[in-house]
């Protein structure tokens, strides 16, 4: 019961994270999207090592159980620190974001790094204190994000317009991979035959 309490509440902070994240975005680059999928990846690999550790809490393989699931962590706050530098240092965040909200999200970001690490260091001796910490912590971040035109006192996004956003960035996809392709493989998507997007 506790471990599937858990595994709720960090689904929903990972949703809300990532949500708000792209709340913020106006652009996305091939960079972005390869981040985003590892991250997403990450996200889908969680239920596993739960899955683990809800099976050996009370076993002598409960340190290792921990210690794999907390490192998922570990790796989970790595790949949002990478998505949010990609998206700051390539220009993707939306102009209107003020800098103090940028260095807030990044500040949180990093903060919480130590924390995954120490509660996985932690699990190789005591499986159960990691994860008071890491919940605790997950209830504590997990607070939804203002979306871009809240902070800019615009109110909420209309429901329209924040499908136009999306519609916008959904178009920006097919081209970027394709940029993305060119530069990597050498303008393997001119070949002969290849399928023009």
């Amino acid at each position: 019961m506790t471990c599937a309490l858990t595994r709720r509440i960090s689904q929903l902070t990972l949703k809300y994270n990532h949500h708000g994240l792209f709340g913020l975005v106006q652009h996305v680059n091939a960079g972005f999207l390869c981040v985003n999928d590892f991250l997403l990846l990450l996200i889908t690999f969680v239920p596993f090592p739960m899955a683990g550790l809800a099976d050996y809490l009370d076993r002598e393989a409960a340190n290792t159980a921990a210690a794999l699931y907390y490192g998922t962590y570990v790796l989970i706050n790595l790949a949002y620190n990478l998505l949010w530098h990609t998206a700051t240092h390539y220009h993707l965040v939306q102009a209107q974001v003020p800098a103090a909200h940028i260095q807030k999200i990044r500040l949180a970001y990093r903060l919480t790094l130590p924390v995954y690490v120490v509660a996985t260091a932690l699990a190789f001796v005591y499986a159960v204190p990691g994860l008071v910490v890491c919940s605790a912590m997950w209830v504590g971040v997990g607070v939804p994000e203002p979306s871009c035109d809240e902070l800019t006192g615009r109110g909420p996004l209309p429901l329209a317009r924040g499908r136009a956003m999306t519609d916008n960035i959904t178009r920006q996809i097919p081209a970027t991979m394709r940029a993305f392709a060119i530069d990597r493989f050498g303008g393997a998507g001119d070949a002969p035959g290849a399928a023009h997007v």
